[in-house]
């Protein structure tokens, strides 16, 4: 299995479905992650996700914000607003955050870091 889009209630529309209490679960370069929100919105390849939204990657990564898109072709991961990460002792608080979940590659705008030096 690819993914798995779950939540507790839903509407079926023509072009879209829109689903309350959001868990997807997918994998993205061998790792496991999911994306959990109060809101969602399922285009062709794109989430977009409303209200507490949290990615969590299985080594621990996790990315909170208020909004999301979740691009399911290219596995871009996009906040517009603020958001914190962290992952460990390591927490990164910014806005604009774009992650790459394949590359694992990310940018973002106006950042705070917090990191646990060895």
């Amino acid at each position: 299995i690819k993914s798995i889009f779950n939540g507790t209630k839903g509407l079926r529309y023509s072009d879209r479905y829109l689903v309350d209490n959001v868990d997807y679960i997918s994998r993205s370069s061998n790792k496991l992650f999911s994306i959990t929100s109060k809101k969602g919105a399922f285009y062709n390849n794109t989430i977009k996700l409303t209200g507490n939204v949290v990615y969590t990657r299985a080594d621990g990564l996790v990315f909170k914000s208020d909004e999301a898109t979740y691009n399911r072709k290219n596995g871009v991961y996009a906040t517009q607003g603020k958001y914190i990460s962290y992952k460990n002792n390591d927490k990164i608080r910014g806005s604009k955050l774009l992650y790459n979940s394949k590359t694992g590659q990310a940018y973002s705008r106006n950042i705070a870091a917090q990191y646990q030096m060895k």
